[in-house]
């Protein structure tokens, strides 16, 4: 049986989700300019934690989570903009894999900065994943 509490079942869900997110952000920026595309999805997503949380503001803390809290929403904010422009310019099927492997500079920091432990198969599928990305967009 599937555990739905598990971090792995949780990030399929994501998985899923960010593939039609890709999808649905194709289709809008054939029919919309790419900062209205941005702006629609942000105010969606402002709609949707209200939603799940209303007491959200109350959790709200101006520390340093706050300060990285608003780093993690500028670069995701100015990658959504790169994001649709991208789209807007080019093949679905490549360009969606490319942005795919933030994982990669998200590893290299655990490892190289937080000192996370490494082994041959992680660096292994850092790897096939980037050649198969590399495969993706030719």
């Amino acid at each position: 049986m599937v555990d739905l509490s598990s971090a792995y079942s949780y990030a399929v869900g994501a998985l899923l989700l960010w593939g039609v997110w890709g999808i649905a952000a194709n289709y809008s920026v054939e029919r919309m300019p790419n900062m209205a595309v941005v702006l629609v999805t942000y105010v969606v997503g402002i709609g949707v934690v209200f939603a799940l949380d209303p007491g959200v503001l109350g959790d709200v803390t101006y520390d340093a989570g706050f300060a990285f809290s608003a780093l993690a929403g500028l670069s995701m904010s100015l990658g959504t903009v790169l994001f649709y422009r991208a789209l807007d310019m080019g093949a679905l099927s490549g360009v969606t894999a490319i942005p795919a492997l933030y994982f990669v500079v998200a590893f290299a920091y655990g490892v190289v900065v937080l000192g996370e432990p490494v082994n041959v198969q992680q660096v292994a599928g850092v790897g096939l994943a980037c050649v198969a990305v590399a495969l993706l967009v030719q």
